[in-house]
């Protein structure tokens, strides 16, 4: 018996809902820079779910990411989308890979795709995860605690949380292991200083504030530089929170 192919990927109108394509994988979408092209994008193991015309352009897009449930994980609005056949194939249902043209729009998250994988597969995300490709681990984390319904705030009951500064080697990761400490593995507490003051506006209550243990700061310091640990630690402290240096 054949194995099922589970659809990770589904282009939809944003405002109908109706489905115009589903796939298992995706290529050209997640690229290295901002302001790449995506010209090109590749749909494997295709199917067209609707009356949608192949080589006829369709508005108002969702690019939509699914777990293995068939629930939407994350979308990416990308408008204007046209779709051709990858080969010599005629138009069908059961298609291939179909070739899409988004008109320019892309993500620039090389490993996002790895990441939509783990993340689809609803298998529990585990501790340090996010250190094999941070960014990408962030923006998925970050589309997912959205898309999810939680708000950007503290969830736990801890009064004590750490991250540590050895295992952290750029801003995106530092974002990481704040989510992860403060909401658990997989969690969100901001991608930018500015969204780590929303959360901690958000997070005033009964678990609020707390304390924040960074350990291993020395190292922080260097592979954060002085300036975003100060800015990082004043943006907590101006909030309520105790940072302790160790």
């Amino acid at each position: 018996m054949a194995k099922q192919v589970v659809p990770l990927y589904r282009l939809a109108n944003a405002e109908s809902g109706e489905v115009i394509l589903t796939a298992s994988a995706m290529t050209g979408f997640f690229v290295s820079h901002v302001g790449v092209p995506s010209e090109k994008i590749i749909f494997s193991s295709a199917s067209l779910d609707s009356s949608c015309a192949m080589g006829t352009p369709v508005d108002d897009i969702e690019l939509q990411v699914l777990d293995v449930r068939g629930e939407v994980l994350g979308s990416y609005y990308v408008g204007r989308v046209l779709l051709r056949a990858a080969d010599s194939c005629e138009e069908s249902k059961d298609l291939t890979n179909v070739v899409a043209s988004f008109y320019g729009y892309s993500s620039p998250y090389p490993h996002a795709n790895e990441v939509w994988q783990r993340w689809a597969s609803l298998e529990p995300v585990k501790l340090g995860e996010w250190h094999q490709w941070p960014t990408a681990w962030l923006h998925v984390a970050q589309k997912v605690w959205f898309r999810s319904g939680h708000s950007a705030k503290k969830y736990g009951s801890e009064t004590d949380v750490a991250i540590n500064g050895a295992e952290i080697y750029s801003e995106d990761g530092f974002f990481c292991a704040l989510g992860e400490s403060v909401n658990g593995p997989g969690g969100y507490y901001g991608a930018t200083l500015s969204g780590l003051a929303d959360c901690l506006s958000g997070s005033q209550g009964v678990n609020f504030p707390f304390r924040l243990h960074w350990k291993e700061i020395s190292s922080s310091k260097i592979s954060l530089g002085w300036e975003f640990v100060d800015h990082a630690s004043s943006v907590l402290t101006d909030a309520g929170v105790l940072v302790v240096f160790e």
